[in-house]
């Protein structure tokens, strides 16, 4: 009963019973955009956002599940309005700024691997703290405050 609809200020849900918008989803902070550009659902009730900074994934009750930009798997990251299509196969179709993104969404799976934080320099108010190995080798450091 739901119509989706977007907008240059995210996700606008509409519910026809009650004849009003119920809900608005931002897809970043409010300082940052939440262009709708086109919205797609996928075969098991997914749906898909593309916007001017990636695609959006949301769950069925409109919540923000996952984000996809250049950092993690699209070649492109800004994509056109009103451009996008699911084929009887289930894959998406988003056209964008480079191209057109084409994906299954069941064989997206989420990752789980987060890479190990490196310390590359130091610095004790606001001057490079020198060290006598690699900053990321230290195994205890004291300093005197």
């Amino acid at each position: 009963p739901y119509l989706l609809v977007g907008s240059y200020f995210g996700l606008l849900v509409y519910d026809y019973r009650q004849n009003k918008i119920v809900r608005q989803v931002f897809f970043r902070p409010a300082d940052l955009s939440s262009v709708c550009h086109a919205i797609q659902a996928d075969s098991d009730g997914t749906i898909w956002v593309s916007s001017n900074q990636g695609l959006v994934r949301l769950n069925t009750d409109f919540s923000v599940m996952q984000e996809y930009n250049r950092g993690n798997g699209l070649s492109f990251s800004e994509f056109n309005p009103g451009c996008s299509m699911a084929d009887p196969d289930g894959r998406l179709y988003f056209g964008g700024m480079d191209g057109i993104t084409v994906f299954y969404p069941r064989l997206i799976k989420k990752s789980t691997y987060s890479p190990r934080p490196v310390i590359t320099s130091l610095f004790v108010n606001s001057k490079p703290y020198v060290l006598n190995q690699h900053p990321d080798l230290v195994q205890q450091l004291t300093l005197s405050h």
